[in-house]
Parts: structure tokens; sequence; C-alpha cells
């Protein structure tokens, strides 16, 4: 297993898609996202402001990985409206 590991480690580009370049567009995805949302109005735009705070406290330390995963909750723990219909899958 190691060695598929440092196999794939070498190949190029996989530096920058994973450690570098992938985990600023997740989450500059994640924050369009729910900015987004926030200006349609689905939800309530302390969700924005939550998520936003988690995204920009992230690269601060790793002393606050715990603040950041609490916001990050407070912002994503219910996407959807509770008057919103739940739409099930039939087949």
């Amino acid at each position: 297993m190691r060695r598929m590991f440092v196999d794939a480690h070498n190949l190029p580009g996989v530096d920058i898609a994973v450690y570098e370049a992938g985990p600023v567009l997740f989450f500059l995805g994640l924050l369009v996202l729910v900015c987004r949302l926030a200006v349609a109005r689905v939800v309530p735009w302390w969700r924005a402001a939550a998520v936003t705070l988690a995204v920009f406290v992230a690269p601060v330390s790793h002393d606050l990985l715990p603040v950041v995963g609490l916001l990050l909750f407070a912002g994503l723990a219910r996407v959807t409206p509770a008057s919103a219909p739940v739409a099930l899958a039939r087949g």
C-alpha cells in the first residue's frame, strides 16, 4: 500500500491538486454556494456569515479548528427551510 501511495504521489500535478488548489477550490465553492443561497433567501443571512467566518478563520491556527467546526455546523446544519416539502424518489 505504501508503494502505491508513493507511486501516486509522484505523478505530476498531484501535489497541486490534492494539497494546494483542491482545498482552496472546495472552500471557495462552499462559500459561493452558501452566499448564493442567502441572496436567494433560501437560507438566513447569518448562515452565510457563519460559513464565511469559518472559511476565513480556518487558516489562522490549528487551535481554532473546533471553532471552525462549530461555525460550519451552524451554517450547514439545515439548508432547507422548514416549510419546504421533501420529495421522495419512487422507483
